[in-house]
């Protein structure tokens, strides 16, 4: 009688886990493609979030789903959300501090249901494919744009038009290094096709951010899993990538990225990070008081100093600005907490996004954005998994 009772309260959820797992996929395939999709008062993927964080409320409340304050991570993310919405009592823009506090309780809460959901192998499996097929729409849709504009694919930059081509590089970091992981789990040459495809459209949009994140996490990767055939099959790829994808970037790209116009954008004008950093050390930190500025509040700060600026172009920098002494440290801790999950896993493809985004994101500010948020949805979704033999066997986690 027990058995049959656990039998079909199983299968009563299973169309509460089937659906969301949707949910989420979706999530990963239209995170780059958040502008197009506005409508209402926010975009589709507000309401894809909202209806998952609904049916993990549901599980919550049937016993199907724990949720322990006490776990470090969920203490973290609760703690971010709480200084954010506490920054409104002493923020130099309350109007504005509001409005990137919802934007902050809305991911960090997508992120804490997304970790504490127990997933199978299918649920994965059908997760790491929306987000490969996610990344390949992006760069589809890139195809389609070049040509109604007069620069063409290989001005991707300038092509983007609209889309921050920073942003959107940072947006296929997990797409990328998904399939690299995936490849180094397989051999599947698929994946070595796909992940070299995304590296090159990355190159185009011009963003050193991206690119200083790939190789460094490449280098990582290397000394992680510090084998010959490793390096070996590294150094081969890179150079099949010389030969089949550099040649084509053109000039003003590699130009920007590693030549002359490395140095002079940033060192020889105004308003680039150097300059907006060096500003902030300079003027800025030192104003600062113990508790920060509010929420979002680094562009209106530095905006005493340039004409116009959007931010701070450093998402660890922005936590200081934002939240003084407190957002820094609990994000670094969550940062760390995270690590040490997803290192048990050893699964490549977390750990390389996972490197790469903590890396991009001292380019960009990024804790209102998809592209961190996502890769630290997808490094946490399988944490609590309870068949850890079917995901090695389905989803490419290594065993040590």
């Amino acid at each position: 009688m027990k058995n049959n009772q656990k039998h079909v309260f199983s299968s009563y959820s299973y169309s509460l886990i089937n659906l969301d797992t949707v949910l989420l996929g979706l999530y990963f395939l239209l995170a780059p493609f958040e502008q197009m999709l506005r409508f209402g008062p926010g975009t589709v993927l507000k309401y894809i979030a909202g209806l998952f964080v609904f049916l993990g409320i549901m599980r919550i409340l049937i016993k199907k789903q724990e949720f322990h304050l006490a776990d470090p991570i969920i203490f973290c993310c609760l703690l971010l959300i709480f200084i954010s919405f506490l920054s409104s009592f002493w923020s130099i823009d309350v109007e504005f501090t509001f409005q990137m506090n919802v934007t902050t309780f809305s991911l960090t809460t997508l992120f804490i249901f997304a970790y504490i959901r127990n997933y199978n192998y299918k649920d994965l499996l059908f997760l790491k494919w929306m987000i490969l097929i996610g990344g390949l729409s992006a760069i589809l849709y890139l195809l389609l744009i070049s040509t109604t504009s007069s620069f063409g694919i290989l001005e991707a930059r300038t092509t983007l038009e609209e889309t921050d081509p920073n942003e959107f590089a940072a947006l296929l970091i997990l797409p990328m290094f998904v399939a690299f992981g995936e490849f180094f789990k397989s051999k599947n040459i698929l994946f070595l096709g796909i992940f070299l495809l995304i590296l090159f459209i990355v190159l185009l949009t011009g963003s050193r951010g991206a690119m200083i994140a790939s190789i460094i996490t490449l280098i990582v990767f290397s000394l992680y899993n510090f084998k010959i055939k490793t390096v070996i099959s590294i150094v081969s790829i890179l150079i099949i990538f010389y030969f089949f994808a550099y040649q084509f970037l053109p000039e003003y790209i590699t130009h920007r990225l590693w030549g002359e116009g490395a140095i002079s954008g940033d060192f020889r004008t105004r308003d680039t990070r150097v300059d907006i950093w060096s500003t902030l050390f300079k003027y800025a930190l030192p104003d600062l008081s113990v508790i920060g500025n509010g929420s979002g509040s680094g562009g209106l700060v530095l905006s005493k100093y340039f004409y116009t600026i959007i931010g701070v172009h450093n998402t660890y920098f922005s936590l200081i600005l934002d939240y003084g002494i407190l957002g820094l440290p609990i994000f670094i801790y969550l940062l760390i907490k995270i690590f040490k999950l997803i290192k048990k896993e050893n699964n490549y493809a977390k750990i390389c996004s996972f490197i790469a985004i903590i890396v991009v994101i001292f380019f960009l500010d990024a804790m209102f954005k998809k592209f961190l948020w996502n890769v630290l949805i997808f490094c946490v979704v399988s944490v609590n998994n309870v068949d850890l033999s079917q995901i090695k066997r389905h989803f490419g986690i290594q065993a040590k």
